[in-house]
């Protein structure tokens, strides 16, 4: 049986980061005041890590800094599985997790920063949903999904998503896209 609900909803540009709500943040920030998590790998991952994150930050506009560290300020990194991407780079590259994401998605924040957030997917990932989440980001509007993605590591465990897809503005510019993630695998086992 394949399950699968698609949303997308028209939205004001106006729409920023303003609105979410004030949580505690356990987040590290560099010295321009940028999200950078801290890990307890050995010195080869921090290494990685530290060079991917640098290399997705100086991709970052001005604007696209301040609205990061102001989106991530108000995450709880533990509890809300989040991810950002930059929409003004080719492949919309993945510029901040949470770590409630990358327990979700199987992936360390060194494995995703820079690359694209289809690195969920798999081959029972729903084409028709992907199509109509495609013409919601290129509309620039919200957009929510239900889809089948994959866990990072070596077994790629399947689970089902329910997805919410919210662009970010500021000066009635586009600079991020931010996903909300949950894990719907119990209540998709239980139709």
């Amino acid at each position: 049986h394949r399950h699968h609900a698609t949303m997308c909803v028209s939205a004001s540009k106006e729409s920023t980061a303003a609105d979410a709500q004030t949580r505690h943040d356990t987040t590290r920030h560099t010295k321009d005041n940028l999200p950078h998590k801290q890990h307890t790998a050995d010195n080869t991952n921090n290494s990685n890590h530290d060079d991917a994150t640098a290399l997705v930050l100086n991709q970052l506009t001005d604007d696209q800094r301040q609205m990061l560290t102001a989106i991530v300020s108000r995450l709880d990194t533990h509890k809300d599985s989040v991810v950002l991407t930059n929409p003004l780079v080719s492949n919309g590259p993945i510029v901040h997790v949470t770590e409630a994401w990358q327990q979700m998605c199987g992936y360390k924040a060194s494995e995703a920063l820079g690359r694209n957030p289809k690195v969920t997917q798999g081959a029972g990932t729903d084409k028709s949903v992907l199509a109509s989440m495609r013409l919601a980001l290129q509309e620039q509007r919200p957009c929510k999904v239900r889809l089948l993605n994959y866990r990072g590591g070596e077994g790629g465990e399947p689970f089902w998503n329910s997805l919410t897809v919210h662009p970010v503005f500021r000066k009635k510019q586009l600079v991020l896209y931010i996903a909300r993630l949950r894990d719907y695998s119990f209540r998709m086992t239980k139709l």
